[in-house]
C-alpha cells in the first residue's frame, strides 16, 4: 500500500495517541531507510518518498511508487505499527 492508504487505516483503527506514536516511529524507521536507500545508489528515494510527505503528498505521485519503494513502505509501516503497545 501507498504511504496515503497506511496512514487512513492506522488513523481508522488507532486511537489518537496510538496514531502519534506510530507516525513517529514510522518517522524514524523510514529516515534509517531513506539512508539505507540512498547508501545503495538511489537517493531519490529519501524520507519524504517513503513517507509519502513533501511533493509526494498526493496520491497522483505515489501511485507512480517503483514496487521495490511500495515494499519498504510495507516493511516501515508494520514495524512501526509493532512499536504501539496493545496492538
Amino acid at each position: 500500500m501507498a504511504p496515503n492508504d497506511w496512514k487512513n487505516l492506522w488513523k481508522a483503527v488507532l486511537t489518537g495517541g496510538q496514531y502519534l506514536g506510530w507516525k513517529t516511529a514510522c518517522q524514524e524507521i523510514s529516515t534509517e531507510v531513506a539512508h539505507r536507500n540512498a547508501t545503495a545508489g538511489f537517493p531519490h528515494r529519501d524520507v519524504n518518498m517513503v513517507m509519502g510527505e513533501g511533493n509526494y503528498i498526493t496520491v497522483q505521485a505515489q501511485i507512480q511508487y517503483n514496487p521495490g519503494v511500495i515494499a519498504q513502505i510495507t516493511s516501515a509501516a508494520l514495524k512501526a505499527w509493532r512499536t504501539i503497545p496493545g496492538t
